[in-house]
């Protein structure tokens, strides 16, 4: 059973980085082939944070940075073959005719953001990578605008929607009221976690690693690689189709006894292991019990948003992505008595796997529809404050007041414009005033908040004294993807 979605594989010739045409990409890399050496899930290498479990092997002498290049230089052939083929007008084209929205994780650090940007400049999706041609949009987000802009059913009274995208390697929530004109506001600050399908898959091969053995798992991969990949490949269908109540009857390959000791030869004389519906529970039910935590979690703030008096009900919970259309992960949560008592209609889309990816030709088409989000970081810039000789040393004084020597300041303040979790309307600008800052003709500040770039610009007089004569700092977050200085 095939998703309708790309599968994020590469593969080398014999391991090492080569020419595009030598690769192998999407569901031909899935293929086994003695001579190719395949890289799995290599988007998870790009955050730090990414659990050592799930993080991917990267092939000795390349650089996660390098796979996604190429991943995305595949990727960006095609597109243009596909373009050209049902628009022959539309014929070599720059990177500066196409707008590109690249969906992303909630958790993902501004590092990550950055290396996704240099890949696609290595790949001649940007041509540089500061292009303002190239969009990022937070997964949930994305879903959201797609169940909004799709819905089957008239959505009205400006209810309050909580979107779970649970995906491959990440499972990330938007709580967001829709308003009267369409657009979003988000209510509280999005979480996400790694409890996508991979870990599924993981607990399969926890299971697996135990039946076997360690030695004889690590052979049945190594030694016997085509089978074992056949074998990858009907777990998969099995996981996607499993609703709570099937067995599978896992046949193993003969040419695998001779790989585990007499004991296990005896045990598996028939070729065969029995997964049954109690296993199969046991690889998703502790994955399942974190997304679950993670829907309670945002609920329980949806209730504190209006105070304890908040009767108000989250009236749709959409639940898409990939592992978002699996039967069992929808039975368990729409069973789900704290889920229940909060929300009105769990609502599966069509295609959930896809709601992600329209919802970004959506953001396209207009990334104003998101009206108000929460700050993912608290932003501030480092300034002066005077002096205090109880806390301070006087080695630490970087200057004085021309006007009045006896006052000496310390570069040891912080000046907030925004907070983390404070509602941020798009184009807002924050103003302080009445501060020095920590060296004169300090340069431009540029930080990134999420998807927006929150810009400080200054310009200082060196004699400038403080605080009688204030200085003025701006803040605007805007829809700019500049790289963070």
């Amino acid at each position: 059973m095939h998703s309708h979605k790309l599968p994020t594989v590469i593969a080398y010739p014999n391991g090492v980085r080569s020419s595009l045409h030598e690769c192998k990409w999407g569901w031909s890399a899935t293929r086994y082939d003695k001579s190719m050496a395949p890289v799995h899930r290599i988007k998870l290498a790009l955050e730090a944070t990414t659990p050592e479990v799930m993080r991917p092997d990267v092939p000795a002498g390349m650089k996660p940075v390098d796979i996604i290049s190429d991943y995305l230089a595949c990727l960006r052939q095609e597109m243009m073959r596909f373009i050209e083929s049902r628009y022959p007008v539309d014929v070599n084209l720059s990177a500066d005719d196409l707008l590109i929205c690249m969906t992303v994780p909630v958790g993902w650090s501004s590092q990550a953001h950055h290396t996704i940007r240099r890949a696609a400049t290595n790949a001649g999706l940007i041509s540089n990578e500061n292009s303002r041609h190239l969009l990022f949009c937070y997964e949930p987000e994305a879903a959201a605008l797609a169940c909004v802009h799709e819905s089957r059913f008239p959505i009205s009274d400006s209810p309050r929607v909580l979107i779970v995208d649970c995906g491959g390697g990440t499972v990330d929530l938007f709580l967001a009221r829709l308003d009267k004109g369409g657009d979003l506001e988000e209510l509280t600050l999005g979480t996400g976690n790694f409890a996508g399908a991979t870990s599924v898959d993981a607990q399969f091969k926890v299971f697996l690693r135990k039946k076997l053995g360690l030695r004889g798992y690590n052979d049945f991969k190594d030694k016997l690689a085509s089978r074992f990949t056949v074998l990858e490949q009907e777990w998969e269908a099995q996981k996607r189709t499993f609703s709570g109540t099937q067995e599978w009857l896992l046949r193993l390959p003969a040419q695998l006894m001779k790989f585990l000791p007499k004991e296990k030869q005896e045990e598996f004389a028939d070729l065969e292991i029995l997964v049954t519906a109690a296993d199969m529970k046991s690889f998703f039910d502790p994955v399942i019990d974190e997304i679950i935590g993670l829907i309670c979690d945002q609920l329980w703030q949806a209730r504190r948003i209006g105070g304890a008096n908040d009767s108000e009900k989250v009236k749709y919970l959409y639940l898409v992505g990939g592992f978002g259309s699996n039967r069992y992960l929808q039975d368990r949560i729409n069973a789900n008595s704290a889920v229940l008592q909060i929300v009105g209609s769990v609502v599966s889309l069509q295609r959930p796997e896809a709601a992600v990816v329209r919802g970004a030709v959506w953001f396209c088409i207009n990334n104003q529809s998101i009206r108000m989000r929460r700050a993912r970081q608290t932003i501030g810039i480092g300034v002066q404050r005077e002096f205090d000789p109880r806390r301070d040393h006087r080695s630490e004084i970087t200057s004085y007041d021309p006007v009045d020597p006896s006052r000496a300041f310390v570069p040891k303040a912080v000046l907030c414009f925004m907070s983390k979790g404070q509602l941020v309307s798009y184009n807002a600008s924050f103003t302080r005033t009445g501060f020095k800052v920590l060296r004169n003709m300090q340069a431009p500040v540029k930080v990134l908040v999420g998807r927006a770039t929150v810009s400080a610009s200054m310009v200082v007089s060196p004699k400038s004294s403080w605080p009688s004569s204030p200085k003025s700092v701006t803040v605007t977050p805007t829809e700019s993807n500049s790289k963070t200085k």
